[in-house]
C-alpha cells in the first residue's frame, strides 16, 4: 500500500512525502519513503552506501555513518 502525504513547511511550500507500506505477520511496516512522489529514499540510500563501500570499505561507511548521526544530534 502507498500512504500519501503532504507537509507545510513553516515557509508555506508543501511537500510531498509518500509511504511505501507492507503488511508482515499482521502489522503494517513502512518499506521505503518517497520525497516529491518519485525519490525513493532506499534507492538514494542503496546507492550512496555502494559508493562509499566500493571507495572506502566497512570501515568508510562507519565513519560516514558515525558523522550523519552527529550531524543529527547536533541539529536536536
Amino acid at each position: 500500500k502507498l500512504v500519501k502525504t503532504r507537509l507545510v513547511q513553516s515557509s508555506g511550500k508543501t511537500v510531498a512525502l509518500d509511504y511505501l507500506m507492507r503488511n508482515s505477520d499482521g502489522a503494517w511496516k513502512v518499506v521505503d519513503v518517497y520525497l516529491d512522489g518519485t525519490i525513493s529514499e532506499l534507492a538514494s540510500r542503496r546507492a550512496e552506501f555502494s559508493a562509499i563501500l566500493k571507495s572506502g570499505g566497512p570501515d568508510a561507511l562507519i565513519a560516514s555513518l558515525r558523522r550523519q548521526g552527529d550531524k543529527l544530534l547536533l541539529g536536536a
